[in-house]
């Protein structure tokens, strides 16, 4: 085979390696004191994640008990860096510090901006989900702290 010849497979196989979108799973999680951790984590059904070589885009909604049902889809995109362990993933709605394992499941630090009121919305779903005054009290917390101060953890794992 010539050496022409064999540069079309050769970008065929790349192209299919670099370009890939997936749904994943994930988990946000909103910082908390140590008693109120098994209310803080709620679970992210559908986390779409692209790869198209070097730029990575992820987008999802947040968790109702934090934003109310009609969340906001949000879109962070960036690029990565063969020189650095840490993708920066950037959006209307935030930044994300993002870092992978071999399993290249990703856990992100994001800070949001410009979410808007999210309190009353969170705090009414929460009511009409749950019928445990606890349960209430200890999600309505949850919220208010995220409404206070928009911040957390997101894990993306491969389903």
């Amino acid at each position: 085979m010539k050496p022409r010849s064999m540069l079309i497979p050769l970008l065929l196989w790349a192209s299919c390696t670099l370009a890939e979108t997936t749904m994943r799973n994930g988990t946000y999680t909103v910082p908390t004191p140590f008693e109120n951790l098994p209310y803080a984590s709620l679970e992210l059904p559908e986390v779409t994640w692209e790869v198209n070589a070097p730029k990575i885009k992820v987008t999802y909604k947040l968790p109702a008990q934090l934003v109310g049902p009609n969340a906001k889809a949000i879109v962070l995109e960036g690029t990565r860096d063969d020189l650095s362990d840490i993708v920066v993933l950037k959006g209307m709605h935030g930044e994300a510090h993002c870092i992978s394992d071999q399993a290249k499941n990703f856990t992100c630090i994001i800070k949001f901006i410009g979410l808007g009121e999210t309190l009353p919305a969170a705090e009414n779903f929460i009511k009409e989900k749950y019928k445990s005054k606890k349960l209430v009290e200890k999600r309505v917390e949850i919220a208010r702290a995220f409404s206070g101060d928009p911040i957390g953890v997101l894990q993306i794992r491969k389903k």
